[in-house]
């Protein structure tokens, strides 16, 4: 096996408020992103599209795959 380096830093962001700076937040990683999306709860309350409108207002292009069902 050839020698690598795997590193997954995590950034938790709480908060009344906090999510509406998803788009912020992504936007210093790039300009595109991809919302992987199932029938459920974050659709049924709005927050998929919330998410999806707080990305699109930063400019970024948002591809979504739709129909992903979720791990059991």
């Amino acid at each position: 096996m050839e020698k690598f380096c795997y590193c997954k830093p995590t950034k938790v962001i709480y908060g009344a408020g906090e999510f509406s700076k998803l788009g912020a937040e992504a936007a210093a990683w790039g300009r595109k992103a991809l919302l992987v999306k199932d029938a459920g709860p974050l659709e049924e309350l709005g927050i998929y599209r919330r998410a999806l409108r707080y990305l699109e207002a930063e400019g970024i292009t948002v591809l979504e795959l739709e129909g992903i069902a979720s791990n059991p």
